[in-house]
């Protein structure tokens, strides 16, 4: 069943260039595809068709997975089809099995955050007297202050902070590059925290945000450092690297930063996803708009 996924996988990486969190992605998603054909006897990929798809839609479903996690599944595995066609002669005839499968209606929730408040006693509560709890510190900091992706922070190298300038280079969905601005208590604990980096390391390391041998930081070790300092203070829903960034935007917003100014930094390929946050604060917007009436 996954004979070609190994060749396509190298595909992702040499010919477009694609990061590991989206092969991750990707293995996950087929992965998860391929089992299921094993569980039903769907021995090879010239016997899926969109019925097998569909039932496996539905499979996702009645076990628990939301419309949005299914809708990635299938558009990733409708590029998996689009790359086996195009690329493997035995299959040039196949029809691509989720061409014509339509996506789940899903709620259009409001991105969550944590209120800056918490994140104030939060940060202001933290230790500094080890490299570990300065790492954390740091990464606290930076994902706050700077609203990057978790994969954009693991991507960070020490060449890519320039405390003169207080610029963060990061390069982002599709190694699209922009520079982030950075603040002074910002800037305070990066400092302690390259302090502390350089007695820890024995051997020189680009990676910015680093274990202490020196190796970057994995998806999980990230994960779970941001569970670890979250969970004593917001509920488990909120403990996850992605609601800093949601936080660091809401934040922006209630300070009334132009929206433009906050989809740039935040790397945003359409202003209309950056808009999702002028929803989140109803009673704030409320009250700047009663402002302008005099009320």
């Amino acid at each position: 069943m996954n004979t070609y996924f190994s060749n396509f996988l190298a595909h992702l990486r040499s010919v477009r260039g694609l990061s590991e969190c989206t092969i991750e992605n990707y293995t996950s998603a087929c992965s998860i595809f391929f089992e299921y054909c094993d569980s039903v006897d769907v021995e090879s990929l010239a016997e899926v068709n969109q019925q097998v798809v569909t039932d496996w839609i539905t499979f996702l479903y009645e076990n628990g997975r939301q419309p949005s996690s299914i809708n990635r599944y299938v558009s990733l595995l409708r590029n998996y089809f689009n790359w086996v066609i195009a690329f493997v002669p035995a299959m040039l005839e196949m029809e691509n099995p989720c061409a014509a499968v339509k996506a789940m209606k899903q709620p259009k929730l409001l991105p969550k955050y944590i209120e800056t408040r918490v994140l104030r006693e939060i940060l202001d509560k933290m230790p500094e007297s080890s490299f570990k709890e300065l790492r954390s510190k740091a990464i606290l900091v930076v994902a706050w202050h700077c609203g990057l992706r978790r994969a954009e922070m693991l991507n960070l190298k020490v060449v890519d902070v320039n405390f003169n300038a207080k610029i963060i280079r990061v390069l982002g969905k599709g190694r699209k590059e922009r520079f982030v601005p950075f603040f002074e208590e910002c800037a305070a604990i990066l400092q302690r925290y390259m302090c502390a980096r350089a007695h820890q390391l024995q051997f020189a390391s680009p990676w910015l945000f680093c274990t202490v041998s020196g190796d970057a930081l994995n998806r999980q070790q990230f994960r779970w450092i941001i569970q670890r300092i979250l969970l004593p203070h917001v509920p488990a829903e909120l403990a996850h690297p992605h609601i800093l960034r949601h936080s660091f935007a809401t934040m922006m917003m209630e300070k009334g930063v132009p929206i433009q100014a906050i989809s740039l930094v935040m790397g945003h390929a359409s202003i209309a996803t950056t808009m999702r946050y002028l929803t989140i604060n109803e009673d704030f917007i409320r009250s700047q708009i009663g402002m302008a009436f005099g009320c």
